[in-house]
């Protein structure tokens, strides 16, 4: 038996395929579907809290846990762990900050009651929250294509940073808000909607960087390059937990080189996310950028190599949604 203080027709099935195949503490409603005005398409955005130590394990199930209710309730289903140890660390976790604010219990213990985020937030979220953003505009493009039907990724992109204008301190909040409603304005989603976006969301990735990392320069090279440099609250031991994740949820061990970095394996992933976006041109990729992204990323996973820049660029783009769950989890990575 279950209980759910949420009224939702798929509260059911989303509970029964969870409990059944992962040891879980709580289920978490979280996004549109938590905050009411959710669309008949909206995402299932479901967080499962598990015991810390059991977290590598079911990684992996999560996913096909995630695939199988898509399949089911015939929208997107995604569930995510949260390892029990991350309630208490809450603070400066944006994301904490945001899931208690909306989060809804679908089932189990109330662990909502017990983050205690306080109100000062690590830089590193503003680029995780942001990432995660170009991550929806980079999965909606495809260079092979002259026609693009971004609406749904422009319209998460407008709402979600929307909702962080309201988190973040007020002086980073003004931006945040005005760069939202413009994206807002470009929900028509066609290719040349996803270009506007595209440089929107690049912009306030630029600002960003100006604003909390110091001066970053006129370019997105010059920004990216003072991204990986600065230390924006988190160790660079992170890098051994994300070894640790990859070893016992997908057998992979990756290259010694580039985890005994300085630079966080997360911040590669989010650089050669960005420099993707801004190489992106109508029907083919700026090589410069793509060869960059490529090289950023090349010494923590693998890429498949290639000549043909278009294809290297599709190459970068697979490892980077390839490794995005192992290093960016709501574990904090």
């Amino acid at each position: 038996m279950y209980e759910t203080s949420v009224s939702d027709a798929n509260a059911k099935t989303i509970i029964d395929e969870v409990v059944s195949s992962v040891p879980v503490e709580s289920i978490i409603l979280t996004g549109s579907r938590a905050r009411g005005g959710e669309l008949a398409t909206s995402d299932y955005d479901i967080i499962a809290v598990i015991k810390t130590p059991l977290v590598p394990l079911y990684l992996r199930k999560l996913k096909i846990v995630s695939k199988r209710l898509t399949m089911k309730l015939g929208v997107k289903v995604e569930v995510n762990p949260l390892p029990t140890f991350i309630v208490q660390r809450a603070e400066g976790n944006l994301f904490l900050l945001k899931l208690k604010k909306e989060g809804k219990l679908f089932y189990g213990r109330d662990y909502l009651r017990l983050i205690n985020s306080g109100n000062d937030l690590v830089i590193d979220w503003y680029f995780s929250y942001l990432s995660s953003l170009m991550k929806e505009l980079l999965l909606a493009y495809n260079p092979n294509h002259v026609r693009c039907d971004a609406s749904s990724a422009i319209y998460k992109i407008g709402k979600s940073l929307i909702q962080l204008a309201e988190l973040v301190d007020a002086s980073v909040a003004k931006k945040i808000r005005s760069q939202a409603h413009k994206i807002l304005n470009e929900c028509s989603g066609g290719l040349l909607s996803w270009f506007r976006v595209r440089d929107l969301v690049l912009d306030l990735f630029k600002d960003l960087v100006t604003s909390l990392l110091g001066t970053g320069g006129e370019t997105i090279q010059d920004c990216i390059k003072r991204l990986l440099s600065v230390n924006k609250g988190k160790s660079a031991i992170k890098n051994l937990e994300y070894v640790a994740l990859l070893v016992l949820s997908k057998g992979e061990c990756p290259s010694l080189k580039g985890v005994f970095s300085r630079v966080l394996v997360q911040d590669r992933l989010r650089a050669a996310l960005t420099l993707l976006l801004a190489g992106a041109k109508p029907n083919d990729v700026d090589r410069q950028l793509t060869t960059r992204a490529y090289y950023t990323i090349k010494c923590c996973f693998k890429v498949k190599p290639s000549k043909d820049h278009l294809k290297l660029w599709w190459n970068t783009k697979e490892a980077i949604l390839s490794y995005w769950p192992y290093a960016h989890t709501v574990m904090g990575l």
